[in-house]
């Protein structure tokens, strides 16, 4: 008479996963033709691994970090390539919510503010980027809407995120209806380095404008003393 155990035992003879879950993972994972027993530890590793491997693929930047590079088209269709280490100036990168589905508020207050102290970010040498996310289909039209009475001082660019590449390479997509990028602040310095991260997984919780310009002004001070930090 066969036992409960007995037929457990023979029932995990193969890893004990759904088969689509088997034909997810590669031969040396499921370890055919070893011992049961070795096959059964090797996917609980390989399991137990899982998660932390997704976690480094999705960790969102952080400061000391090189920040990541990125090319995409401005407000006027002209091509931008940000390259972190080559500029010669600090950075403010900055991401809106874009187009969720209707032109966000807040992210146009942030967006006045940060141009009403263009003058600061000028005398600090810092430019500033923003990025306008969304889906492909008339992002460009959305985001000159969104500028309507704005206007972009020197020094200040409106990149448009066409199907969230830069959001994406940034680990910032709110995947969830009527969502689109957590809203984040970066400050980046000559070298590519993120000094000051803000992100907010919220509508709220941005860095203010003098927050941004009081690490630009710390980590520029730090520079002058050390120029090796530069």
């Amino acid at each position: 008479m066969q036992t409960a155990k007995n037929r457990l035992s023979r029932n995990c003879q193969e890893p004990c996963l759904p088969s689509s879950r088997r034909a997810a993972l590669p031969e040396h994972v499921l370890g055919y033709g070893l011992p049961p027993r070795v096959k059964l530890m090797m996917l609980a590793a390989a399991l137990a691994l899982a998660p932390l491997t997704l976690w480094a693929q999705e960790r969102l930047p952080e400061s000391g970090d090189q920040a990541t590079a990125f090319e995409g088209k401005d407000i006027n269709g002209e091509a931008v390539n940000f390259a972190p280490a080559k500029q010669n100036s600090w950075t403010v990168l900055v991401f809106l919510r874009g187009f969720p589905g209707y032109q966000c508020p807040i992210c146009s207050r942030q967006v006045g503010e940060l141009i009403a102290k263009a003058e600061e970010f000028a005398v600090a040498k810092t430019q500033v980027i923003f990025i306008y996310p969304g889906p492909n289909k008339d992002l460009t039209i959305k985001a000159q809407e969104f500028m309507a009475g704005k206007s972009l001082p020197t020094g200040f660019q409106l990149i448009v995120d066409t199907d969230f590449k830069i959001v994406n390479a940034y680990h910032l997509r709110w995947d969830a209806p009527r969502e689109t990028a957590f809203p984040s602040t970066f400050v980046i310095d000559p070298s590519g380095t993120i000094r000051l991260a803000k992100i907010s997984k919220t509508h709220g919780g941005r860095a203010s404008v003098q927050e941004i310009l009081d690490v630009v002004a710390a980590k520029k001070a730090e520079v002058k003393k050390d120029p090796r930090k530069e």
